[in-house]
């Protein structure tokens, strides 16, 4: 694809997003520990000894181990979400497989994935 038709085709979908209401997703995402509420984090959670990165409501407040990923901070621009990342990255025992098994769960809760 050309990088013109590719930033034609961008500033479509961008549009079609705005019109919508600016919705990030095609599903909104629901709270992987309670199953009722909507998701609002990527939080790590115990898990037994261990612990793990689920996508997660309010209700988790008092279970997280200090370390969560707000929706509306993360996902505000490009930028934030690098850098997010990036945070996530630096946190003592981050373990990525876990991470973005999480993330692929993540998409096909929220069916945001595309075809190309």
């Amino acid at each position: 694809m050309k990088k013109s038709t590719a930033k034609k085709y961008l500033r479509k979908t961008q549009k079609r997003a705005t019109k919508r209401g600016g919705k990030l997703w095609a599903k909104e995402p629901i709270c992987e520990v309670c199953g009722n509420e909507p998701a609002c984090s990527f939080s790590l959670i115990p898990e037994g000894k261990t612990h793990t990165w689920k996508f997660t409501g309010y209700c988790t407040a008092e279970i997280e181990r200090g370390y969560f990923l707000e929706f509306k901070q993360l996902f505000r621009s490009t930028a934030a979400f690098v850098d997010g990342l990036a945070h996530v990255y630096e946190h003592t025992g981050f373990d990525p497989a876990d991470f973005f098994r999480m993330l692929w769960r993540f998409r096909e809760a929220t069916r945001s994935y595309q075809k190309y």
